[in-house]
This record gives C-alpha cells, sequence and structure tokens, in this order.
C-alpha cells in the first residue's frame, strides 16, 4: 500500500493506493491521526484501492468518530463500483462521509464553513 499526503490550506487530501490490509493499517492511523491534528477537513481518496479488510473498515469508523469529537471531518472518494458495493452492504454510508468525487467534497467543505 503507498499513502501519499498532500495538505493544503483549507484541507488535507490523503491518496491511497493498493490495499489496506492489516498489516497497512497502522500506516494509514498515523497518517490520520497526524493530518487531524492540523487540518479541519481530511479527504481520502480511495480511487487506487484495490482491497480493504473488514478491521480497515473498523479503522475508517474509528477514525470517523475521532474526527467528529475534535470537530474535524473526514470525507472519503473514490470509491470502485466493488468498493462502493461493499459500503451500502455494511451500511457505511451511514456511519461515514463518503462522497463520489473529489469535488463533491470539495462543494461539502464549503457548506461546512458558512
Amino acid at each position: 500500500m503507498k499513502i501519499t499526503v498532500e495538505e493544503l490550506e483549507r484541507y488535507a487530501l490523503i491518496m491511497v493506493e493498493g490495499s489496506l490490509s492489516n498489516e497497512h493499517q497502522k500506516d494509514l492511523s498515523e497518517t490520520i491521526t497526524r493530518i487531524m491534528e492540523g487540518h479541519r477537513f481530511i479527504l481520502v481518496d480511495f480511487s487506487k484501492l484495490i482491497f480493504i479488510t473488514s478491521s480497515g473498515l473498523g479503522l475508517l469508523l474509528k477514525k470517523n468518530v475521532i474526527a467528529k469529537e475534535k470537530g474535524r471531518k473526514m470525507l472519503l472518494f473514490g470509491l470502485s463500483e466493488d468498493m462502493a458495493k461493499l459500503f451500502k452492504l455494511t451500511e457505511l454510508y451511514y456511519h461515514l462521509n463518503v462522497r463520489d468525487t473529489l469535488e463533491d467534497c470539495l462543494e461539502d467543505i464549503k457548506k461546512s464553513e458558512n
């Protein structure tokens, strides 16, 4: 798995490539924690994510709760068709902020800032 971070003024963008398996979870967890300290909006791009474990899904839920507690907002986008089906089947759409595109996330940020 490869994680790339782009920190901008209004938000931070975390791009995840490959498989989010158990051995890579710690890397993503630490990255999100670090980014959360300096940014109100954390955007996670999953457009190049191939696979995610159930514990990886649990990590996203946990980080989302922490973000809310700290007054932050974590938005996920770029899910493949298969990932979108998984998120719907597990009802994660009700618990996570999932958008289709980066543009949708930026629109969400605009609305949150007003």
